[in-house]
Formats: structure tokens, C-alpha cells, sequence
């Protein structure tokens, strides 16, 4: 059953665009409800149709936009720049259960864990929405808890976690103890100063893991790999030279001592495929294929397994954010850039209902700077553009979600998108104490060609109504919306006043 969905009147996107027709029809996967189209469409148009179908409807709440068939896209880019490169997808990135199924069901995609609850999403039985997950394999799964304490390692061996990684010799006490028979990944810090928050991640590359591999061996422990990570952002393709090649030299360090190493970790930090600061994925891709040519081709390499722990890469430009303009305040522009040169012009201060404390929290991050247009874009004209600085709900000074922005004029009620808003913007709030906030919900769209690719469709439902323009409102209760209960994660798809409410998830 195909549904032609019409877009509604608002004084608002009166004339953005032509009016176009949307086809679609609702399935299931995950046992999650999605939105498939006829024809592919980009996101861009799904958030414009749902903006104009929550203003009708007086819902204001941001709302996430997930495009499924981007991640195919960027599964086979991957395979083609990567191809020797098995990825590790880090969970604490993003957990979305859509996003970890199209991955799971990859045979050759891995999980990089940072927690138990990370292992627990992987292995679960019980939860309907990670059910799938549990065909991810004890050798697809690699655990780097922060601080390994006998609880966690007991922990990983019940369960079987295929490898396990350290980087100092209390943890080594730890696992002799706990988890004696872990496969271990020896983590080494290449260049602290590009690690995220410049956080110092693994032991000293010279002066402490040659020692920690004798160490290991002398407890008859069994290290099987060397891992490092550049980091987000980095400027030079020359880094992973160096890190590979040093790298190998641990290599064979761990090869004289006994050791078996069979596993090379290049960590994370690949950029979104849309990223503008540092080093692009395909020049990235570039510099490890030829470090890894150079320093890991021999003979004595040949059974080498080569794994990477990408986030960013898998997880940003699948999703955009669209927020709405709930307050607005007229400043003179050189507040906003900080010029003395735009003195006298006008600027903007808007605010939006989302923030810091929520999916902006991704901030904290290295090399985020999340990037706000206006979701229908009425004014083409640039010279018409002022300068503006987007705010957070709240009155906090660091609740700055965009400082400096050029945008046409809005008004009070209007949307903005933020694209690349993947990463590091999921369960934010209980990290940054806000808990009780509104969480935004998770529209899911796929085109009908990639649904036919997915690996295990799902069965149709029923779940498709028809919407007219200009539709009067019934007062049948039955067709009432609690907009509460739809950002509360209730699924399927809901009439409200005749208007369609397209399958959503909260977060």
C-alpha cells in the first residue's frame, strides 16, 4: 500500500518550493519502525515535510533525521579506499539501534567497546531493539575499558570478549588474575597531543612497551597486537608512516619475546566523510595503504589482521538535527563578530531548543563545530544575509551552540537543520545533566532501492494514511496526538488532525 503524502500550507514555507509528492510506505527492521520511499529522497526534503507537519500541529521538539542507505554508502566507500582495513565501530560514538544493525549485519564489521554496558548492547539477549546484535561474533568485539577492574574482566570472560587491550602493568596484575586466557592489544600513545580532549591514551611507544611485552610474557599472558590512534584532526599524512612503522618495530619487539602478534589496531580519528578540518578520509585511507605496503608487506606479515576503530566516519553525515527558533533578539552585528568594522549593522541573537546539554554536546568533542542553515531557505539573495550567533535553551554561558553563523532574517517558530550531527550527539544529556530535558526523536527513511538491499527485510505494515491539503481537523478523539507520547518513543504512525505522523524513535 503506497501512501502519496501532500505538503501542508504554512505561512512560513509558503513558496520555499515547488510542491512535490512524497511516496511512502512504513516497515519494520530491527523491529523499529521506518519510513521507505518510493523514489530516494534526500533527508533535506524528509525534514522539510516533517517541520511542516509539526508546526500544523503546534510541535516545536527538534527532531532527528537518520538517512539508512548513507550507511551503505559509506560501508562501500570504505571497502573500496580500505579494503585490507577491517572496522571496528566505536559504540560510544553512537549507539542508535538502526545504525548498529546495518553494521551488524556486515560480516566484516567489528564493535570497539569502552564499557560494560557497551558489551552488554552487543550480547544481550532480552532487549528487542539490539536483538540482532547478538550474532556480532567474540572475535568481532575489541574492549578498552578505561580502568580494568576484576568486575569488568570477569565480566569479559564470561562472555567470551575475543580481545582486550592495555597499557600498564597494574592492568596486567589485573588480567592474570581475572582473564588470564584474553587475547591482548598492547594500546601505545603515538602523539598525545593529538588525541580528543588531548587526553594521553596508551603507554610511551619507547620508553615503556617493549618493557610491557616483557612483562606480559614473563606472566605468561598472550599479547597478539600493537594498537595507536592518531586522533581526530590531523594535519599531516606523514603521522601514520611514522606510527605504522613503529608499530611493526613492536612487532617484532613482541615476536622475539614469544608473543604472537597476529593483530594491528590504527585506532580512530577517520573524519566524517563531509569533514572540512584536518586531513580528508580519502587522504587518510591514501597515507595508511601506503604505510602499511611499506612496513607490514613482507612474508613475515602475511597473517596479519589490520583493524581500525572508526565513529565519526560511520556515524555523522547519516544523521541531521533540525531544531526551531524559540526566541529571537536584534544586536549590533560587531557583538556577534567581535569587528569593530560591522558596528552600526544589524545582527541577530536566536535561540533553540536544543543545546549544550543535549545533542550539541558533541562540542566537547575535537574538531566539531556544528553548522546551522535555514531549513527552507526563502531569501536566496547572500547580500541580504546578517550575522548571528545561535543559543542553547538555557540562560547558561556555555549553552553557545553555533558563535558566529550568516543567516537570512528568521522569525520566532521557523527550523533549522544542522547536518553532520551524528556523532557524539546521542545520550548526551545524562553526561551533562540533563536528564529531564526532552529528548529528540529519530525519524528513520531508506529509498526503496536500498530497502531491497538490506539484508533482512522486514515484514510491511499497515501503518500508512492519506493526507490531503487544506484538511479540515476532526474531532474524533480517536485522532488526537499526544506529542508527549510521540517523543516518549511510542512507534507507528499516529493521525493527528489528518496529518501523518511518520514512523519516529525517541533516543
Amino acid at each position: 500500500m503506497i501512501d502519496t503524502l501532500r505538503p501542508l500550507q504554512h505561512p512560513s514555507y509558503k513558496n520555499a518550493h515547488s510542491e512535490e509528492f512524497l511516496e511512502i510506505r512504513s516497515e519494520r527492521f530491527c523491529d523499529i519502525p521506518i519510513n521507505v520511499f518510493v523514489d530516494d529522497c534526500e533527508a533535506l526534503s524528509v525534514a522539510r515535510y516533517l517541520a511542516k507537519m509539526k508546526s500544523a500541529q503546534g510541535d516545536n521538539y527538534p527532531f532527528f533525521v537518520m538517512d539508512m542507505g548513507r550507511v551503505e554508502s559509506l560501508l562501500n566507500t570504505w571497502q573500496s579506499k580500505l579494503p585490507d582495513v577491517q572496522p571496528f565501530y566505536s559504540l560510544r560514538c553512537n549507539s542508535d539501534p538502526v545504525l548498529l544493525h546495518l553494521l551488524a549485519e556486515q560480516s566484516n564489521i567489528g564493535f570497539y567497546c569502552t564499557s560494560r554496558a557497551d558489551v552488554e548492547l552487543l550480547i544481550t539477549k532480552e532487549r528487542k531493539d539490539v536483538q540482532a546484535l547478538t550474532m556480532v561474533g567474540e572475535d568481532h568485539i575489541l574492549y578498552a575499558n578505561p580502568f580494568w577492574t576484576k568486575g569488568n574482566l570477569r565480566h569479559a570472560c564470561e562472555n567470551n570478549v575475543g580481545m582486550l587491550m592495555f597499557e600498564n602493568e597494574n592492568e596486567l596484575q589485573r588480567i592474570s588474575v581475572s582473564y588470564p586466557d584474553a587475547r591482548l592489544i598492547l594500546r601505545v600513545c603515538m602523539n598525545p597531543s593529538l588525541n580528543e580532549n588531548a587526553m594521553k591514551i596508551g603507554c610511551e611507544a619507547f620508553e615503556e612497551a617493549p618493557s610491557l611485552l616483557t612483562v606480559a610474557a614473563r606472566m605468561g599472558l598472550q599479547v597478539t597486537g600493537i594498537s595507536f590512534s592518531i586522533g581526530a584532526g590531523a594535519s599531516s599524512v606523514g603521522i601514520y608512516r611514522h606510527a605504522v612503522g613503529l608499530a611493526r618495530r613492536l612487532f617484532d619487539v613482541g615476536t622475539s619475546l614469544g608473543h604472537k602478534m597476529s593483530v594491528l589496531d590504527i585506532g580512530g580519528g577517520f573524519p566524517g566523510y563531509n569533514s572540512a578540518v584536518g586531513l580528508s578520509f580519502s587522504q587518510v585511507a591514501e597515507a595508511v595503504n601506503a604505510a602499511l605496503l611499506e612496513h607490514f608487506s613482507d612474508p613475515a606479515c602475511a597473517g596479519v589482521r589490520v583493524i581500525a576503530e572508526p565513529g565519526r566516519y560511520f556515524a555523522a553525515s547519516v544523521f541531521s538535527l533540525v531544531t526551531n527558533i524559540i526566541d529571537k533578539r536584534i544586536v549590533d552585528a560587531s557583538l556577534v563578530t567581535s569587528d569593530s568594522y560591522d558596528s552600526g549593522s544589524a545582527g541577530f541573537v536566536y535561540q533553540t531548543n536544543e543545546g549544550f546539554y543535549g545533542s550539541f554536546g558533541c562540542c566537547l568533542t575535537a574538531h566539531c563545530e556544528p553548522c546551522c542553515r535555514p531549513l527552507v531557505e526563502v531569501d536566496e539573495d547572500y547580500n541580504n544575509y546578517t550575522y548571528a550567533t545561535i543559543l542553547g535553551p538555557t540562560l547558561n554561558s556555555a549553552d553557545v551552540v553555533q558563535p558566529i553563523a550568516r543567516l537570512p532574517q528568521m522569525e520566532v517558530g521557523e527550523w533549522l537543520i544542522w547536518n553532520d550531527m551524528g556523532a557524539y550527539t546521542l545520550g548526551n544529556r545524562g553526561t551533562l545533566g540533563e536528564n529531564g530535558a526532552n529528548v529528540p526523536s529519530v525519524y528513520y527513511l531508506v529509498g526503496n532501492e536500498h530497502w531491497r538491499h538490506l539484508s533482512r527485510p522486514s515484514t510491511p505494515e499497515s501503518l500508512v494514511s492519506s493526507v490531503h491539503s487544506g484538511a479540515e481537523s476532526d474531532s474524533d478523539p480517536s485522532h488526537s496526538t499526544d506529542c508527549q507520547a510521540l517523543e516518549g518513543g511510542d512507534v507507528g504512525s499516529v493521525i493527528a488532525d489528518e496529518v501523518h505522523y511518520w514512523c519516529s524513535v525517541a533516543t
